[in-house]
């Protein structure tokens, strides 16, 4: 992982994988960074012996501060909270993705979504009352046919636990982000 920094300063590489025992595995493809509300810590997603983890890099120091390690089969598309006190993302168990929240001082795991649609690209919204995300699930598919059409954005309220779709067309909807004051979402679409 390497900054870029503003012209004419220096930089040097934060994190490096498979070259050392600490971080076995950067993948590539699913590797996600997600900077703490503070700017003080990067979060990261990576493997080392044999475990998936998230690590919380400070950036000042260069080194990791805390290992997070959820009970999933793997992680990806990380997403600190407003709040800087948790992190959303995309972890496989039993075969799905679903969105999973950990808790950054005591690890503890909540699973989000619970179902056979893959559910990934947690975004917070400003004031941490809801996440988007982006899913698979809509009118094009059919999870007991194993049938997945294509991708929409769909709403996680932290209040009460619901989810709904935000989005449900033909076209590809995904990447959702969240204007500053909380009124817009933007998102990357094939339409």
């Amino acid at each position: 992982i390497w900054p870029l920094l503003r012209p004419g300063t220096s930089s040097n590489l934060w994190v490096q994988g498979e070259r050392r025992g600490t971080f076995e595995t950067l993948r590539f493809l699913y590797t996600s960074l997600a900077w703490s509300p503070d700017s003080r810590h990067l979060a990261f997603n990576a493997k080392a012996g044999g475990e998936n983890a998230i690590y919380l890099l400070e950036i000042h120091s260069g080194k990791v501060a805390q290992k997070l390690v959820p009970a999933v089969a793997s992680i990806s598309f990380l997403a600190w909270s407003p709040d800087n006190r948790s992190i959303a993302f995309t972890g496989t168990h039993n075969g799905q993705e679903d969105l999973y929240l950990i808790n950054i001082e005591d690890q503890t795991l909540a699973q989000l979504t619970d179902d056979l649609y893959s559910n990934r690209h947690p975004s917070w919204s400003p004031d941490g009352q809801a996440i988007a995300f982006m899913t698979d699930a809509g009118q094009f598919s059919d999870a007991a046919e194993l049938k997945f059409g294509p991708s929409n954005l769909a709403m996680y309220e932290m209040a009460s636990g619901n989810s709904y779709q935000l989005t449900d067309t033909s076209a590809n909807d995904f990447t959702p982000v969240w204007s500053p004051d909380g009124s817009t979402l933007a998102f990357i679409s094939d339409r």
